[in-house]
């Protein structure tokens, strides 16, 4: 299998540290996870097509330990499931060099995943680029680690939706800038993790996406390159 690959899929889920146990669910060389933050605000769902490992749930517990393991191999890797009474203990990881050993965690130390309850439809959409994730990165280190930015429907007719980099304090500091998107009336103003959306963004910067926000306080982000699918759903915050 080729490791560029796999990293890319475990940094999409582990989002620089923000969520360190999954389940991996390996069915027909599909590999799926869902996984939640551990902060319990944002649900990570991938699908990865043609992946050279057998059927099989592989329980990530700390899969900082994981990508230090993979760190070391070459472009190249062999990925092996060892099992023992048909319940996987070990993922062997070989390539010309190294035969490295990942032990698996118990299912159940593994956080559950909660079932997103989707609204009917979404309030506005915009398109997401490597030019407008290279803006948000900007402006989220601009701002020394701001806590959060908001996003709104202007209503306006070129359909303009404002992001504002930024914490609530009429007096703090505030980037401004303007994205055209789609929608049919303007919205209120919606907080939102700016850490979570940085990581989210950093994570996937060479894939095209789309973002929908709900007015009820859900944003769906969405990115597709080459076999990997990714959908995150991030909670509003609470100001």
């Amino acid at each position: 299998m080729n490791k560029e690959t796999l990293m890319s899929v475990v940094d999409k889920y582990y989002l620089n540290g923000l969520c360190e146990s999954v389940k991996w669910n390996v069915k027909d060389k599909q590999l799926n996870i869902n996984a939640v933050l551990a902060t319990k605000n944002a649900i990570t769902q991938i699908t990865c097509s043609d992946v050279d490992i057998e059927d099989s749930d592989l329980c990530i517990f700390n899969t900082s330990q994981l990508i230090n393991l993979l760190s070391i191999t070459d472009d190249f890797i062999e990925l092996k499931v060892e099992s023992i009474k048909s319940t996987p203990v070990k993922l062997n990881i070989s390539d010309n060099q190294y035969d490295l050993s990942y032990h698996l965690s118990d299912a159940t130390i593994i956080p559950s995943v909660a079932t997103i309850d989707e609204p009917p439809s979404y309030d506005f959409e915009f398109d997401v680029n490597n030019e407008f994730i290279t803006k948000f990165i900007k402006s989220y280190a601009a701002l020394d680690k701001n806590p959060r930015f908001t996003m709104q429907a202007l209503g306006n007719e070129e359909k303009e939706i404002e992001i504002v980099m930024g914490a609530a304090e009429q007096h703090a500091n505030k980037i401004k800038y303007k994205e055209t998107g789609d929608y049919i009336i303007g919205t209120d103003v919606i907080p939102f993790p700016a850490n979570i959306f940085k990581e989210i963004f950093s994570a996937n910067k060479n894939a095209t996406g789309k973002i929908y926000v709900s007015s009820m306080g859900l944003a769906k982000v969405t990115f597709e390159e080459e076999n990997i699918k990714v959908i995150y759903f991030v909670a509003r915050n609470n100001n």
